[in-house]
């Protein structure tokens, strides 16, 4: 009975391994089809055109307070004129995200085989994506990434840098530096992890002093980092352009508190599905395989103030998004993206282990885990295969070659423009479609706009290939040409 469960059990990894692999080659295909959107092109403007410095210093003082976040908006290809080169730059954000994803299993799941590793890195960055909220915000759009998928890069970085650094026998300085660099930097992607980092800072000494006071001189000028990173960015000008230009006291009122609550009972009651239980079950299994080197750290855990932090802390990181906005009554799927990461990272590195070796002996793997696990497994594929969740949707518009078209039809549009560069003309005039329909799975608007209803999002296309106008083929009318051209 006994063999009989453990090749169930290691069949059951098999399983996740196969799942794991085919939703990560998904996420790749995906990564293949992704193009650019408008805004993208208007931030590589700024630092074309300025430098990184000056365009750096504008979007601090005249935009938000993300200091990492805007320096990265000038180091990305579309900078340096590759349009082509936007696809790498978000191939590279996925694999970083992996990357440290596996260097955090791999730092605490000690003594468990590689092979295991891969399966806990892969499957936890699947049923991520299946619920974070939306993959266009979250990998397929750059700049979104760097708000909304970054911040958690540098998160799982800072844990392993973190576990490095304070079970070295003594302060290194080659460990504090990058640590240090990472800390900031992390802080400042997004104004959404303010509350996280705030409490750490304010938690993490008292915990360290009670539980490891040699380690408190260690600890504390990490605290003190973190909480210059935060008062960097809440004092950057252009933080306050996020407030709806009303004063702040019309933010902080009864309906704005109401509306974050209610969206966030929402956002719990979504992340109780399949992949979520999956990354239970995973979580236990692999903890079950470690030699538990930081069980110590576990059992002087209260599981009651971890399921309450749980709770709790993600709800506060909502709050700077809702703080700025004088109403907001809808649901704002990007903002609970690095807030499904954190309840993640909470339930995966921290709850489970500390139910189990609090309570291992009252918990055994017997085949009720096995089959609530196979349960599981089957109606997550059943999720996928009928475009549930977000890897569900993005299948479904693989299938039926909505990405496809969409990358045929951009790609085509920047190679005609990228040819209109050489026209000598004096006016050099570009006609292209304009998107009728496109994968949400993977991209979001802006776009070009039809008959120039508006004039900002073209503008930036005429800017970034240096044409004077961008017309859609169905366009009626050529006031933008007369116009510009009665003014020459």
């Amino acid at each position: 009975m006994k063999s009989a469960f453990s090749l169930t059990y290691k069949s059951l990894f098999i399983v996740y391994l196969i799942v794991s692999l085919l939703l990560t080659s998904l996420l790749l295909i995906g990564v293949y089809y992704c193009q650019t959107n408008v805004e993208d092109l208007e931030l590589a403007i700024y630092s074309r055109e300025l430098g990184i410095a000056k365009a750096w210093m504008r979007l601090s003082v005249t935009y938000d307070g993300r200091y990492f976040t805007n320096l990265m908006q000038g180091l990305n290809p579309l900078v340096y004129n590759s349009v082509m080169g936007y696809k790498w730059m978000v191939f590279a954000g996925f694999v970083l995200f992996n990357f440290a994803i596996f260097s955090v299993v791999k730092a605490c799941f000690s003594g468990v085989k590689l092979f295991y590793v891969l399966i806990g890195t892969l499957s936890f960055s699947a049923f991520y994506f299946q619920q974070c909220g939306s993959l266009a915000y979250a990998l397929y759009w750059m700049g979104s990434s760097f708000v909304y998928l970054y911040p958690s890069i540098f998160l799982l970085i800072n844990i392993v840098l973190f576990i490095a650094y304070v079970r070295s026998s003594k302060p290194k300085l080659i460990l504090f530096i990058p640590l240090a660099f990472s800390l900031f930097f992390g802080i400042g992607c997004s104004e959404l992890y303010l509350p996280f980092y705030l409490f750490l800072s304010l938690f993490l000494p008292l915990f360290i002093k009670k539980n490891y006071p040699d380690l408190l001189v260690r600890v504390i000028p990490l605290c003190l980092l973190m909480v210059l990173g935060i008062w960097f960015m809440i004092a950057s000008p252009g933080l306050g352009f996020r407030f709806d230009e009303s004063q702040l006291e019309n933010h902080l009122n009864t309906a704005i508190l109401v509306s974050s609550v209610e969206n966030y009972g929402i956002e719990l009651l979504t992340l109780i599905n399949f992949p979520f239980f999956l990354l239970i079950f995973l979580s236990a299994s692999l903890w079950k395989l470690s030699n538990w080197s930081f069980g110590h750290v576990f059992k002087s855990f209260n599981l009651g103030w971890i399921l309450f932090l749980f709770l709790v802390l993600p709800y506060l990181m909502s709050l700077p998004y809702f703080v700025t906005k004088s109403s907001q009554y809808d649901y704002p799927v990007r903002v609970y993206i690095p807030i499904v990461f954190v309840q993640y990272v909470l339930v995966f590195f921290f709850i489970i282990p500390t139910v189990l070796i609090k309570y291992f002996e009252y918990i055994k793997f017997k085949s009720i885990y096995n089959l609530s696990c196979s349960f599981f497994l089957f109606f997550f594929s059943i999720q996928i295969c009928i475009g549930k969740g977000q890897l569900g949707l993005l299948f479904e518009e693989l299938l039926n070659k909505k990405m496809e078209i969409f990358d045929t039809q951009l790609t085509n549009r920047y190679v005609k423009l990228e040819s209109s560069k050489s026209i000598n003309s004096e006016y050099v005039l570009v006609n292209c479609d304009t998107l009728k329909d496109y994968p949400r799975s993977m991209f979001t608007h802006p776009d070009k706009e039809l008959n120039r209803n508006t004039t900002k999002w073209n503008k930036f296309i005429e800017g970034y290939f240096g044409i004077d106008e961008i017309k859609a083929i169905e366009d009626t009318t050529n006031r933008f040409m007369f116009f510009k051209c009665y003014n020459k």
